[in-house]
């Protein structure tokens, strides 16, 4: 995703922590202006775990 599309189309997902596995190095982390619950993903990075997938309403045959 580009700064800008995250900043004007994703700033409510960002602040809530609902985009699970995104990556955001720290000086964008810091220019967003987003929460500590964002964990450091690897120094100079941080990001929301991802949580996998939940259960589908589909069954194997």
């Amino acid at each position: 995703m580009d700064p800008a599309e995250l900043r004007n189309e994703w700033s409510a997902e960002l602040s809530d922590g609902s985009l699970h596995g995104l990556v955001l190095c720290d000086k964008l982390h810091a220019e967003l202006g987003l929460s500590a619950d964002y964990e450091v993903f690897q120094p100079g990075y941080r990001w929301i775990p991802y949580r996998g997938e939940g259960p589908s309403g589909f069954t194997a045959d």
